[in-house]
């Protein structure tokens, strides 16, 4: 393909059937001459929303959501939210997230990290919680949870920023959710 390229061919190539992941790319869309194109959602993914159940003044259904496929929602899950900040291992926790449902904010330090350490002081779910305005995202595995079928990192969801603004502004009432 680098040489049809070379010849004045336009070469469209995939780049691979390695899923949803960031920097799998196999051949031939690794050739440097190669416009490589790939598909970001699978057919068979689904959508989970996000239920929040009270208080009545955030409470529905809330669709634009992401699941993260090393921290996978298996089952539905329901509980308080309790937001614990950052989340990032040098970052103090606002609130115990033990029991509950740990509400944190995205950015500083790896998506992984947060989960994990979530995970571990006992959250039941994991929400991350965008900082900034647009669509959910899927959020990549930077080694802190293994992959499934051996993950021990509990159900995550990513958020909008602007659902994550609600939930803050109402944590006290207090929110209670249903993955």
């Amino acid at each position: 393909v680098s040489n049809a390229a070379r010849l004045g061919v336009v070469v469209v190539a995939s780049a691979g059937n390695s899923s949803d992941k960031p920097y799998v790319v196999g051949s031939p869309g690794i050739s440097p001459d190669v416009i490589t194109v790939a598909q970001t959602e699978v057919p068979g993914a689904q959508a989970i929303p996000l239920v929040v159940n009270s208080p009545p003044a955030i409470a529905g259904t809330y669709g634009n959501t992401a699941t993260i496929d090393w921290a996978p929602i298996v089952g539905t899950t329901t509980g308080d939210v309790v937001y614990v900040g950052q989340g990032c291992l040098a970052d103090p926790y606002l609130a115990d997230p033990a029991g509950k449902v740990a509400l944190i904010d995205r950015g500083t330090c790896n998506v992984s990290e947060k989960v994990r350490r979530a995970s571990d002081a006992g959250a039941t779910a994991i929400i991350i919680g965008l900082v900034a305005p647009g669509d959910a995202v899927w959020s990549s595995n930077a080694g802190q949870c293994p992959e499934p079928p051996n993950g021990t990192c509990k159900p995550s969801i990513v958020i909008q920023q602007s659902l994550s603004t609600a939930i803050k502004q109402n944590i006290a009432a207090p929110v209670n959710v249903t993955i």
